[in-house]
């Protein structure tokens, strides 16, 4: 008997759980793609004491402590220090965990122009680093994800550099370079463009919660 002869011989309830099952295996294997599973194969990282992966893993490994007193050339610890919590313009601490070498960014390295660069907010710079690196401890060269369907999705916050750049009581640095290198989505859209990837780039303005 054919299958449509044997679909006449079905009385509607049964047609209808027939249409409902096929219906349903044709969902299925439109969202099977979706539940491949997730390997992350590579990453870059910066964290207070550990620059990079490695130094990351040891610090974990041998349950280090990475905050440190503020360094003088951040700002003065003494001058905003006062055990008052109460205290207006002040913190009730001269510790907390820094990066280190946020300023030691290599331009040339990005075909970045220094002029630009020194507008460009220290977090797209980082990202751009640790993007590239990356790249390199998964063993894929950027060149070939050039023109993929890659995507870059950001988690970013604070304008601190923003503000120094247009205010702080001095004259402004601001030129036409600050809009870019502090906009958030920009952040995501020039790892993007740096490394030619044709995917979603979305930046999503977050925090530690």
């Amino acid at each position: 008997m054919s299958g449509g002869a044997h679909e006449a011989g079905l009385t509607p309830l049964r047609r209808a759980l027939l249409a409902l099952q096929q219906m349903q295996a044709k969902l299925d294997a439109v969202r099977e793609p979706e539940r491949e599973p997730i390997a992350v194969i590579g990453f870059g990282c910066r964290f207070p004491s550990a620059p990079n992966a490695e130094s990351y893993w040891r610090l974990l490994h041998d349950g280090l402590d990475a905050v440190t007193t503020v360094p003088p050339d951040r700002w003065d610890a003494d001058a905003y220090y006062d055990a008052d919590p109460q205290a207006p313009g002040k913190m009730v601490t001269r510790a907390g965990g820094f990066l280190t070498g946020v300023d030691e960014f290599d331009a040339a390295f990005f075909s970045i122009a220094p002029r630009e660069a020194v507008a460009i907010d220290p977090q797209q710079r980082l990202l751009l680093e640790v993007a590239a690196e990356a790249f390199e401890h998964a063993g894929q060269p950027a060149a070939r994800l050039t023109g993929s369907k890659t995507g870059v999705f950001v988690g970013i916050s604070t304008h601190d550099y923003s503000e120094m750049q247009t205010t702080g009581g001095g004259p402004t640095v601001a030129d036409a370079y600050s809009g870019t290198g502090n906009a958030f989505s920009v952040a995501a859209g020039r790892i993007s463009y740096v490394f030619g990837l044709q995917g979603p780039s979305l930046a999503l303005y977050n925090a530690c919660s």
